[in-house]
């Protein structure tokens, strides 16, 4: 991307963006970036545009910071109503809803609607954008998403779920804002997201002060080595003077991230994979003339070489390495509440037959941690213990393998299974049985259980409980002598033809029901990008349409043009602003966005 010689990074307007466009010039600082393109495209031969700069009145350019708000506001609304169109059609939805704290100050929530495309048998979660907050209790909040809700024209009786984080003024039992929306629609079933459920339980975990110091010093080394361009080449010249065959697939350390678990898990597994490596440079960095840099080191070396550290970081890497991938998954919009739920599952069984026999894993993680002791001379044993201690565990036991594995291990994969167990097991007692209806689970529930988790939409079934009752014997029938890979609710509809009609609406719904809040936190980093120190003062208007550009890239252009001319009456004739922009300048204006 082009840069003005005047800014840090581009900004869409410069220091002068009205009056005649100046044609022969280059890129230049005042007239901004966007104006510059033009001036370029201009250069590279652009006809229409230069007949359109030359014969037309000064007041009907179209490339005035009057038309290009116009131009986003336009593409903010039909992007919102394409996005809205396709809810009222499919009829049932979910808001996903998280808050956040702009650059200039200011508490923003952002918008997300998850439904089910049902021509292409996809779930969706589309940004629909963001709304200043003044107050952030419960109900303050409830009422501004109620109203936005209006704005879209989404109705409140088709909503089916809410997906927030855990903050008591959004999951509050009483005043939160899942209670008083609950109260108004029975049927909007809230959803703490399974992701921040996972994140949580394993933080828990992390408390153990073993693993709690090995995150500290894994942070601190991290940050130690990565912020420093000398320092981090030295890393990289020790990695790749490394004589051995298998070279790590990653040469940089990461520093810990404060919310985002996934980012932990790859920064604990690519300390673990470069330990050795991280140990050669802290070495050759004591020998720094820099003397910060050097005792630093120095401090570092030691702790990175304790036995604690060692097995704890070994346990942690190695079990990280099974919830990475959990956490990964959590955060797709296409997972629903059978999949989410089964994945969950999958790893508390694993973990549970791990805890029943912890030595067949501890060995093993015990001893890869006695071999790193081996690169410099040393061997694992138990800290230095006396007679009475409150702040850490006085087992007394005599192998240093014991000691570790009743300290450590054990304690950390209790809290892992206690916190998945307690945040996952009771959620959504009274609708799971609805995925039953998934081909793939036929076999796990009975009609009964099916037919009183059905009890709860009544509303939206069509017929009486006899009907349905006979709908869904004859769907157990149709799969009895059918192998189906379906897995997903989503992957049953397709299947649902109008001779079942209400597993039809009943898988759509449940599909609907959210699983996490990624796709609304994903929309802060679009935030982050448009609203920045340069940007700081933008108006909701603006940062909307930017914000709906910047992650809906798939644009009608001639609805934009349609659109834009009807608003109000032009100085330039429809069919001459049409071939303008369809030619060049929406494009550019799209592009630079």
């Amino acid at each position: 991307m082009l840069k003005s010689r005047r800014f840090p990074t581009p900004a869409l307007r410069g220091h002068r963006d009205d009056g005649q466009l100046e044609i022969n010039s280059a890129i230049t600082g005042d007239q901004g970036v966007f104006r510059s393109l033009l001036a370029f495209r201009l250069d590279s031969g652009d006809e229409i545009l230069r007949e359109h700069l030359e014969n037309c009145t000064k007041n009907a350019t179209m490339i005035s910071k009057t038309v290009q708000n116009e131009i986003i506001e336009v593409i903010h609304e039909v992007l919102v109503n394409n996005i809205v169109t396709n809810v009222k059609k499919l009829k049932y939805f979910s808001i996903l809803c998280d808050e956040t704290t702009d650059i200039s100050t200011k508490e923003q929530i952002t918008f997300s609607v998850r439904y089910v495309d049902m021509e292409k048998y996809i779930i969706k979660e589309d940004f629909l954008g963001f709304t200043e907050l003044f107050s952030t209790t419960g109900i303050s909040i409830k009422q501004v998403i109620l109203k936005k809700l209006n704005d879209f024209g989404l109705s409140l009786a088709n909503r089916r779920g809410q997906g927030y984080d855990g903050g008591s003024n959004m999951s509050g039992v009483h005043n939160g804002v899942q209670a008083l929306i609950l109260e108004e629609q029975p049927l909007a079933l809230y959803t703490h997201c399974f992701s921040h459920g996972l994140n949580l339980a394993i933080s828990k975990a992390c408390e153990i002060p073993a693993i709690r110091n090995m995150f500290g010093i894994v942070g601190s080394v991290s940050v130690f080595l990565s912020s420093s361009a000398k320092r981090n080449n030295t890393l990289i010249r020790v990695i790749s003077n490394d004589s051995t065959e298998s070279h790590p697939n990653k040469i940089k350390l990461k520093a810990l991230c404060e919310t985002r678990w996934v980012e932990r898990h790859n920064s604990i597994i690519t300390f673990h994979d470069l330990y050795k490596f991280i140990l050669i440079a802290l070495e050759e960095l004591e020998k720094d003339s820099n003397r910060e840099t050097s005792y630093k080191a120095a401090n570092f070396n030691s702790s990175v070489r304790r036995s604690e550290f060692l097995v704890s970081l070994e346990i942690v890497a190695n079990l990280f390495a099974y919830t990475k991938s959990l956490s990964i998954q959590l955060q797709s919009s296409k997972q629903d509440l059978s999949m989410a739920k089964k994945n969950i599952k999958n790893i508390i069984a694993l973990f549970n037959n791990i805890r029943e026999n912890p030595e067949d894993i501890f060995d093993s993680l015990f001893e890869n941690a006695a071999k790193k002791a081996q690169m410099f001379g040393e061997k694992i044993k138990i800290p230095r213990l006396c007679g009475q201690q409150t702040q850490r565990s006085n087992i007394i036991v005599r192998e240093p393998m014991d000691w570790f594995k009743v300290t450590i291990f054990i304690p950390f994969l209790d809290h892992i299974i206690h916190g998945l167990d307690s945040r996952f097991n009771e959620k959504f007692n009274n609708i799971i049985a609805l995925e039953g209806l998934i081909p793939a689970n036929i076999n796990f529930y009975d009609t009964k259980s099916v037919l009183e988790s059905t009890k709860f939409y009544c509303e939206d079934i069509e017929g009486s409980d006899l009907e349905l009752k006979a709908e869904i014997h004859l769907w157990k029938n149709k799969w009895t002598n059918i192998q189906n890979n379906s897995q997903t609710a989503v992957e049953a509809l397709e299947y649902c033809n109008e001779f079942f009609p209400n597993i039809k609406i009943l898988l759509q719904i449940f599909t609907t029901l959210p699983v996490s809040t990624a796709t609304a936190e994903r929309s802060f980093s679009t935030l982050r990008r448009l609203k920045n120190y340069l940007r700081s003062t933008m108006s909701e208007v603006r940062l909307n349409g930017l914000a709906m550009l910047n992650i809906h890239k798939e644009i009608d252009i001639n609805q934009v043009v349609d659109t834009f001319a009807q608003k109000k009456k032009r100085r330039m004739e429809l069919e001459d602003w049409s071939k303008l922009s369809k030619n060049c300048y929406l494009f550019l204006l799209i592009d630079f966005i």
